[in-house]
C-alpha cells in the first residue's frame, strides 16, 4: 500500500447547511420526517484565508446570508417541500427517507405475505449490480459480501433519494470526459480547456449557485423534500481553487463548500465509519497530520445539536499507534462509542477486516450511516467503492459517503500549481490509468455519479 504522503488538511470550514430553525434531535419526529437542516460554527482553527463564497469573501451563495463576522458568506440551503399527490411517503414521518419502511403493524403484514408467497426471491433486488455510467469498471466478487442475513426491514418498502445534477456538473462531467487528462502540468495551467472553463465559471458564480439536488418522495402524500448538495466540478474540490486568487494549498484543503445532508428523524441509530481514521485529537481537526474523527463529530454535534451525535463510530487506521498514545487521544465521553481497529482496511469481501463487512453486520436500513473513505492506496479504495455500487444491499446502507479519490489528472498531482512544496499532494503517487480501473479524473466524475445515482450524498474528501 502506499504511504501518506501528508496528512489531509482544511481551511476556513464552514457547513453550508446553516439555518436559523429550532433544531428536531435525532430520535424525534419533525412535521417532514427530518431533523432541521443546522449548520456548524465557524471555529477559528477552520478560517486560513480563503473566502466562502465565489468571487469574494462578503458574497454570499444562493440561499444564503451573510455572516456577522468577516469570515465570508454562509450558505443556508434549506430542505424544500413540494406539494405532491397522495401515495406511500407521509409528510409526518410515518415513512422516512431514505430507508422508509412500512408503519411497524404494517410492515410485518406485508413482509409476512412477501415470506409466503415469493420465499427468498424476493431479496434479489438488494444484491444486484449497478449499471449505469460506469459499466467499464468491474466488480470483483461484490455480491460475495455477507447477503444472507437479510432481515426483515430489507424486504420492506425501500425508497431512495434521487438525484438531480446541476447543469454545470453535466457540463464539466463531458467536458472532463473529452479531455481525460493524465497529467496535471498542462492540463490545469493558464489557457487550458480546462481552466478556461474554471474561470468563467467562477467568475459568474455558477459553481457555487448552481447546486445540484436529491428529492424523495415524488410519489409521495403531502410532499416531496429537496435538498441541495454540491455539484461536481473542476478536479473535484473547492471550486474557486487554482482561479485567480485561489492558487494556495488553503484553497486545495477548504471544505467550505459541502453541503450535507439532513440527518433523518426518528432514526434508530446514527453510526459513522471512519476508513483511514488516525488519532482523534493531532493537529487541527481535518487539517495537516489532523483528525478526521474529530473533524467529523465537530460538524455533526452541529448538526444534529447533540454534544455525542454518533450513537458509535467505527474507525479503521493503517498506521499502527502505541495503545496509550491511541487511546489518549480521546476524549473520555467518546471512548464508550469507539470501536478502532488499528489494523489496514482490507478489501477482500468476507475478509474480517473489511469495513463493508462489519457494516452488513451491524447497521439496519433504520439506521443512518455516515461513511468517510482515505486510505491513499488507489486500488483498497476501488474495490471497496466497486462493492458499494455492486451491491445493493450495501449500498441501501449508506446516507453518505465522503472520499478522497486520488486520481492521475487532478492538479493534486502538481503542488507547483498551488504553491505546495515538493512531495505535497498527490505528486508522488503513480496511477493505474487503464481503462476500467478508476484511476483517472474521468472515472472519478462517473463514480462519484453512479454513488449519488444510488441515493448515496457522496462528498470528494480532502
Amino acid at each position: 500500500p502506499l504511504r501518506k504522503i501528508e496528512r489531509k488538511g482544511e481551511s476556513n470550514l464552514v457547513d453550508r447547511s446553516k439555518t436559523t430553525k429550532n433544531l428536531t434531535p435525532i430520535g424525534r419526529v419533525d412535521p417532514n420526517g427530518f431533523a432541521e437542516l443546522l449548520g456548524t460554527e465557524v471555529d477559528e482553527e477552520d478560517v486560513a484565508g480563503e473566502p466562502v463564497g465565489g468571487k469574494a469573501a462578503s458574497k454570499a451563495t444562493r440561499g444564503s446570508t451573510p455572516s456577522a463576522t468577516n469570515s465570508g458568506a454562509t450558505a443556508n440551503p434549506k430542505t424544500t417541500t413540494t406539494a405532491t399527490p397522495k401515495g406511500s411517503v407521509s409528510a409526518s414521518g410515518w415513512l422516512s427517507w431514505p430507508k422508509l419502511c412500512w408503519h411497524n403493524a404494517l410492515c410485518a403484514v406485508f413482509i409476512c405475505l412477501i415470506a409466503v408467497s415469493a420465499g427468498g426471491g424476493a431479496f434479489a433486488y438488494f444484491s444486484h449490480g449497478s449499471d449505469s455510467l460506469l459499466p467499464s469498471i468491474a466488480v470483483p466478487d461484490a455480491t460475495a459480501l455477507p447477503t444472507e442475513r437479510v432481515r426483515a426491514e430489507t424486504a420492506s418498502a425501500v425508497l431512495r433519494p434521487q438525484y438531480q445534477p446541476s447543469p454545470v456538473e453535466r457540463e464539466w462531467a463531458r467536458l472532463v470526459a473529452e479531455v481525460d487528462p493524465r497529467e496535471c502540468q498542462h492540463a490545469w495551467s493558464n489557457g487550458s480547456r480546462l481552466m478556461a472553463r474554471l474561470e468563467r465559471d467562477v467568475a459568474s458564480s455558477a459553481v457555487f449557485e448552481q447546486s445540484s439536488s436529491f428529492t424523495v418522495g415524488p410519489e409521495s402524500q403531502g410532499a416531496a423534500l429537496v435538498w441541495p448538495i454540491e455539484p461536481l466540478v473542476s478536479f473535484l474540490r473547492w471550486p474557486a481553487a487554482l482561479s485567480p486568487g485561489h492558487t494556495t494549498r488553503a484553497a486545495i484543503m477548504n471544505k467550505s463548500y459541502y453541503q450535507l445532508a439532513p440527518v433523518r428523524a426518528g432514526s434508530r441509530r446514527f453510526l459513522f465509519f471512519d476508513i483511514g481514521a488516525s488519532l482523534y485529537s493531532s493537529a487541527r481537526a481535518g487539517g495537516d497530520g489532523g483528525s478526521s474523527l474529530r473533524w467529523f463529530r465537530n460538524r455533526y454535534q452541529n448538526l444534529t445539536g447533540s454534544p455525542q451525535p454518533f450513537d458509535h463510530i467505527y474507525a479503521w487506521e493503517g498506521q499502527e499507534y502505541n495503545a496509550t498514545v491511541l487511546w489518549d487521544s480521546f476524549p473520555a465521553q467518546v471512548v464508550p462509542f469507539v470501536s478502532y481497529y488499528n489494523v489496514r482496511a482490507d478489501a477482500r469481501p468476507n475478509a474480517k477486516h473489511n469495513p463493508l463487512r462489519v457494516l452488513t453486520q451491524v447497521a439496519r436500513l433504520d439506521d443512518h450511516v455516515v461513511m468517510k473513505l482515505d486510505v491513499d492506496h488507489q486500488a483498497t479504495q476501488v474495490a471497496l467503492i466497486q462493492q458499494v455500487l455492486g451491491n445493493r444491499r450495501i449500498s441501501a446502507l449508506i446516507d453518505e459517503l465522503f472520499w478522497e479519490h486520488e486520481v492521475a489528472g487532478s492538479a493534486m498531482g502538481c503542488p507547483r500549481l498551488w504553491k505546495g512544496r515538493s512531495g505535497h499532494g498527490w505528486s508522488t503517487m503513480r496511477f493505474d490509468t487503464s481503462q476500467g480501473r478508476g484511476g483517472t479524473l474521468a472515472e472519478s466524475y462517473e463514480l462519484f455519479g453512479r454513488l449519488r445515482s444510488l441515493g448515496i450524498a457522496a462528498h470528494s474528501w480532502v
